[in-house]
């Protein structure tokens, strides 16, 4: 296997770390990790990666990340080797084009995207426009949209108990009698 990318210094929970050909195997403290491997946290897990440098990386829980070579420069014999020939070479024609006052796009080797469209407004999308006309129209449901009528009876009249029309005596009240 390749040289380690670092070593466990904490784990609570369960980790696991997944290599390049799929093999999943848990993490122990004291266990080496190695590059582009996935390392991964359960629910309740939280793992530390002491690096050879001395850096260290937290992972919290219910997560993953990729030690990947090239973001936590691991390899440090690649970093140091020199760029190909060739790519020395494209440096060289377009410097050379800068200095005699050329285009360095006309020099140079087009991308490997190809040339790219020229953007019409910023690069951005078109703006969607709706014209609004001003229809003026009465909108029908196709039914009728009025609520039920309610109809409340009429209260009946209030009777008095005397009626006033009546000419009789009023009745005077007195005093009540021992039997």
């Amino acid at each position: 296997m390749a040289t380690e990318a670092g070593i466990i210094s904490a784990l609570i929970g369960t980790a696991t770390a997944t290599a390049v050909d799929g093999t999943v195997r848990n993490l122990q403290v004291g266990d080496k990790v190695y590059p582009n491997e996935i390392i991964t946290t359960g629910i309740a897990g939280a793992i530390e990666i002491e690096f050879p440098d001395g850096g260290v990386m937290d992972l919290g829980r219910n997560s993953q990340a990729v030690l990947h070579s090239e973001a936590f420069e691991l390899d440090v014999a690649e970093a140091d080797t020199p760029p190909a020939a060739d790519v020395v070479d494209d440096i060289d024609a377009i410097q050379q084009a800068l200095l005699a006052g050329e285009d360095p796009t006309q020099v140079a080797d087009p991308t490997a995207a190809g040339p790219g469209a020229q953007p019409t407004s910023e690069g951005g999308s078109e703006a969607v426009v709706v014209d609004y006309l001003a229809p003026r129209i009465t909108p029908d449901s196709g039914f009728e949209t009025t609520g039920p009528g309610i109809a409340f009876p009429d209260p009946p009249p209030f009777e008095f108990l005397v009626d006033e029309s009546d000419d009789l005596d009023p009745i005077i009240p007195t005093d009540p009698t021992d039997p």
